[in-house]
């Protein structure tokens, strides 16, 4: 009678042990599948991750290409506009000093005075 308690005692003992192995294999091959799923999605996130700072160095590179033209656009458009203003106080002289020599030229040529000019 005691032995056969005992394996009684036994079997019970070893069907619960079972069914935890069973349990914790389980568990452990579904997490092995989790971790080669998490492996998969690490992998495609990392490739992304190094595509997007490709694209994000490129863009840079571009934005300060662009912005070295801008530069150089804006220092251009800057001394067109100080070549322009001397070309415009130029004209104005030349046109002054050329009134001036015809109104003396007519001066001398009609005898006419500055106050008999027409204003």
């Amino acid at each position: 009678a005691f032995c056969q308690r005992e394996l009684g005692s036994n079997n019970r003992t070893r069907q619960h042990k079972s069914a935890a192995v069973e349990s914790l294999t389980a568990e452990i091959d579904q997490l092995d599948a989790s971790l080669a799923q998490l492996s998969e999605e690490i992998a495609s996130i990392s490739a992304q991750v190094t595509e997007l700072s490709g694209a994000l160095a490129e863009a840079l590179r571009l934005r300060q290409a662009e912005q070295e033209k801008h530069k150089a656009t804006l220092q251009e458009a800057q001394e067109a506009q100080k070549a322009v203003a001397e070309a415009l106080g130029l004209l104005q002289d030349v046109f002054s000093k050329s009134s001036l020599l015809q109104l003396n030229q007519s001066t001398a040529k009609g005898g006419a005075s500055e106050s008999d000019r027409p204003s």
